[in-house]
């Protein structure tokens, strides 16, 4: 999925579908919305709009081809904007990602004298198995298996980062800042190859969760999404109620949204964070 069908997924699980323009010969199924001539019918019988023209009036029981439609209202706006989505989306992600990262490999080019390096901008935490095996690497040459007449430099017997070092190194990683330190200042260079545990990100064309933990990633935001529209009673429940052309009064409408927020979030609970998993991408 790419970010456009993001947010219309998000759209459709916090019931805030934004209706679209009418089509003529177009499929429309029960329950969707489009507009037309600056109001919002929505679909109460499927079938196939007409060649031209398109619902008109405010009356109920539109025909339009073999689609039947209802009067809903005036064009509303939906409650969260593409961009306030897009944030809730990429939250989410983030939350999600703390409990099924991805894995991703990295390469740092440690510099002679260099102590500070920068960290891949998704990070979140080294594979230490993968990072232990790239800063203590097995000799190129095993002593156990040489010969009694084999003769081999010592410098044949080391690899690796440790060996450009005459006394321990240590590194320490700070995601805040994006940083790798090493102390003391290495004494040459080398390539520091290992894996890392990565955040989900999405962009235009390309979302980095399995297709079938999209719904699941998408939960945390969703969570979110649902406690900003029901905490903000002067704007966005009034555009959310009008969008799904809702008359009941504004309290129990946003104790209704607040009630699904907390089921999605146990359930956020119960499928990923409770459920043992190994590490996905």
């Amino acid at each position: 999925m790419n970010q456009s069908e993001l947010i219309t997924e998000f759209r459709t699980q916090i019931r805030d579908v934004v209706a679209v323009p009418w089509a003529p010969t177009t499929a429309y199924t029960l329950g969707q919305k489009v507009l037309n001539g600056g109001n919002t019918y929505q679909c109460v019988a499927a079938g196939t709009s007409a060649a031209s023209g398109g619902p008109t009036g405010t009356t109920p029981g539109i025909v339009d081809g073999s689609v039947t439609w209802n009067y809903v209202g005036s064009v509303a706006l939906p409650a969260l904007t593409d961009a306030e989505i897009t944030q809730f989306i990429t939250d989410g992600f983030r939350t999600f990602s703390k409990y099924r990262p991805r894995r991703r490999s990295t390469t740092i080019n440690v510099v002679t004298g260099q102590t500070t390096y920068t960290l891949p901008t998704d990070w979140i935490d080294r594979d230490y198995e993968s990072f232990n095996a790239a800063i203590n690497p097995p000799p190129p040459v095993d002593p156990m298996k040489l010969s009694p007449f084999s003769f081999v430099s010592a410098a044949q017997l080391m690899a690796g980062p440790m060996a450009a070092h005459e006394t321990e190194v240590q590194y320490d990683f700070y995601p805040s800042d994006s940083q790798m330190v090493i102390t003391p200042a290495p004494q040459s260079s080398y390539d520091l190859t290992f894996d890392y545990f990565a955040y989900h990100t999405f962009d235009a064309t390309t979302c980095t969760v399995p297709y079938l933990d999209v719904d699941n990633a998408l939960l945390p935001g969703v969570v979110k999404g649902l406690r900003s529209i029901a905490t903000d009673y002067s704007v966005k429940l009034q555009m959310y109620k009008e969008g799904n052309n809702i008359q009941v009064d504004d309290r129990t409408v946003a104790k209704n949204l607040q009630s699904r927020a907390d089921e999605l979030e146990k359930q956020f609970e119960r499928d990923i964070i409770m459920r043992p998993s190994g590490t996905a991408g």
